[in-house]
């Protein structure tokens, strides 16, 4: 499975998702998993960030992406923003789904390069 990238740009996106999912946790029981597979009859590739933190809320989740949007005491709501922003230029597609008290989940599908 090989994917096009700029390599620090997908460095960055995967540091921001993995410091927000660590963040979450709890130090004790939280955990956190990374899938990568194939998907969409094999053109493109999905990494799969999951952690079992105290999810987000509904009314919290519409607004994830945007500048300048946080829910952190030191953030600057820029993370997520750029990360979505780095995964459309390179033509893939950027979901969250989370529940509250139910985890987070973030998709990350790119084109498959072959």
């Amino acid at each position: 499975m090989s994917i096009y990238a700029v390599e620090n740009q997908l460095k960055q996106v995967f540091i921001n998702l993995l410091r927000n999912a660590i963040e979450a946790i709890k130090p004790q029981k939280g955990k956190i998993r990374i899938k990568v597979e194939s998907c969409y009859g094999e053109e493109r590739v999905r990494f799969r960030f999951i952690d079992n933190g105290p999810g987000i809320p509904k009314d919290r989740l519409a607004h994830l992406g945007t500048p300048f949007y946080t829910t952190k005491e030191k953030g600057i709501g820029l993370g997520l923003t750029i990360s979505q922003k780095i995964i459309h230029e390179h033509k893939g597609d950027f979901r969250i789904r989370s529940g509250y008290n139910r985890g987070t989940l973030i998709d990350i599908i790119l084109p498959r390069y072959n």
